[in-house]
């Protein structure tokens, strides 16, 4: 028998599902739900008490309500992801046929995102089915979608297709195809077709799916519970030299209104690639401006946000009257006044913009749009309006849902659901804030091949300023280059980074360490850890003699 939370008893008592006349039929409480998701115009407690239900119910019936409603919504804000995550919920075999032939009929969006939270949300064995039909009958982004989530729902019944198609892949999909056996398998054969082909035949009945379980994660980073495909591409045996974090290095006595002093970073990204484990180079500013400081042959830069605009850095000087705006402070009158501008030179950038070109990744953070992306690439983004600090929802972009970049970003744990059942409580909790500093500045997207990644409806006044991490490509190969180069969405078969020209810039809105928890600040190490995945995985593809990593899932 399903167990039902207190908390989601007494809210079907409220709504009326669960009454003292408990002869009450399940038809008349799907139909009371239906009523009130069909209502529903915007996210609500009745709404989400009413998915809550269809979900406890697990049908076809139900699932299929969910869907109509996804279906019928035209924004892509609360309510949209609230049903689209009650949709990834459901266990029930005929339920997930359903939702099945809703993500193939619907792949360019909803279907599309509606997987892309089966991935986060949904461990049970009966998702599997609905995985494999992903794999065989999908486009390339669901076959990437369902090959990432294969590992944690193993099943005898991936092996033969996952087999079939390697026989036929080529490039990047081969090998991913070839890893995901090697993970639900336990064996370490990767791309070899004959050794697959023989271990199949000879073992197709007998051998024990291995289950990759996503457990959480720990000790404040992600890289405690990694799934076993990012664990294996996220290598941290590279030389320390290669990943740079560039930070200030402010002379003289300097304060802001926080009493941050010195140096003036707003941030330490370096201290989040330390506790992951990323070998890093710090290096300050004034280094990085010498001409014999080369970017030549490394994997990426990480930017610190950090106080760019002219302050005073006199040794005696003391805050005065106030804030002077800025993250400033007013100067103490008494002072000798010595201003300084800790900005990068235009030849700092010319150097960066050289080496995104030549296949670089830069990653940036709130001020470093004002300082570095929109003066090295003003066609793609500008700096837009200067916002008071407050904390906003965030959500993946639908649609986008399947780019590389936001894999697991928003996953959870596994719950321990009966036959599906998902509670109120945990409707709530999938909700995911970001704290916007003082004085940050929206982006304003100027170019169409910049992809949204992440976004909150109702940042600014139009959806393009609403932005909260955005990508682009940029570099050798023009806007002939489809391989990653321009396209929107760099996942499937065609994804090969083996093909892939030119760097990537990452820019995210405000900083790490203003997060409210860890739970949001999981999201954006997560992206942190895509973004390196693929630059690393690229540094390895152009040094051929560098060492393949083992499979590290045995047990």
């Amino acid at each position: 028998m399903v167990r039902i939370s207190l908390y989601l008893v007494i809210s079907l008592i409220s709504f009326g599902f669960i009454g003292d006349d408990e002869e009450k039929s399940d038809e008349l409480s799907l139909e009371k739900a239906k009523r009130s998701v069909d209502r529903a115009k915007s996210n609500s407690k009745s709404a989400e008490r009413a998915l809550a239900h269809l979900v406890k119910m697990n049908t076809e019936e139900s699932a299929q309500i969910v869907l109509n409603k996804i279906k019928s919504i035209r924004e892509a804000g609360d309510l949209y992801w609230t049903c689209v995550r009650a949709a990834a919920s459901f266990s029930n075999k005929a339920a997930l046929d359903k939702i099945a032939k809703f993500i193939l009929d619907n792949k360019s969006d909803c279907g599309r995102d509606v997987l892309y939270e089966i991935g986060n949300l949904n461990y049970s064995d009966e998702v599997a089915s609905l995985l494999i039909k992903m794999f065989n009958d999908g486009d390339d982004d669901l076959k990437i979608l369902a090959l990432d989530h294969m590992p944690a729902v193993a099943s005898k019944e991936m092996a033969e297709p996952l087999v079939t198609q390697l026989q036929l892949a080529g490039g990047d999909f081969k090998k991913k195809i070839g890893r995901t056996l090697d993970y639900i398998t336990g064996q370490d054969f990767g791309e070899n077709e004959l050794q697959w082909k023989t271990w199949y035949n000879t073992n197709k009945d007998t051998w024990v799916p291995v289950k990759n379980k996503f457990s959480g994660y720990s000790g404040g980073v992600i890289t405690t519970g990694l799934d076993p495909g990012r664990r294996d591409e996220f290598r941290k045996d590279i030389p320390d030299d290669l990943i740079i974090v560039l930070e200030a290095d402010c002379k003289g006595r300097c304060k802001t209104v926080s009493g941050l002093e010195a140096a003036h970073n707003f941030d330490h990204i370096d201290q989040i690639l330390s506790r992951m484990g990323v070998p890093h180079k710090v290096v300050k500013k004034s280094e990085f401006e010498k001409q014999e400081f080369k970017m030549d042959s490394r994997i990426a830069l990480f930017v610190n946000c950090n106080q760019i605009e002219e302050h005073c850095i006199c040794p005696k000087c003391n805050p005065g009257g106030g804030a002077a705006g800025n993250r400033l402070v007013q100067c103490d009158p008494n002072c000798t006044h010595e201003p300084y501008r800790n900005l990068l030179s235009d030849e700092a950038i010319k150097k960066i913009k050289r080496f995104v070109s030549n296949g670089g990744y830069l990653f940036t953070e709130d001020w470093g749009n004002k300082e570095i992306v929109s003066r090295a690439w003003p066609e793609y983004v500008s700096v837009g309006a200067s916002m008071d600090e407050k904390t906003v929802d965030i959500k993946p972009v639908s649609g986008n849902t399947s780019h590389p970049y936001l894999k697991k970003i928003f996953s959870k744990p596994p719950k321990d659901r009966a036959k599906g059942t998902m509670s109120t409580a945990e409707f709530e909790n999938l909700n995911h804030n970001w704290k916007v500093d003082r004085e940050s500045r929206l982006m304003d997207i100027k170019h169409k091949d910049v992809t949204i990644l992440i976004t909150s409806p109702g940042l600014g006044k139009e959806d393009k300023d609403n932005a909260v991490a955005v990508t682009f490509a940029y570099g050798k190969g023009g806007r002939n280059n489809k391989l990653g180069q321009n396209s929107k969405i760099n996942t499937g078969k065609k994804f090969d980074r083996s093909q892939m020209v030119g760097g990537r810039v990452l820019h995210v809105l405000s900083h790490f360490g203003k997060q409210s928890s860890e739970d949001n600040e999981y999201t954006i190490q997560n992206l942190m850890v895509n973004f390196l995945i693929e630059a690393i995985q690229r540094y390895i593809i152009n040094n051929p003699d560098y060492k393949k990593p083992s499979i590290q899932n045995k047990n």
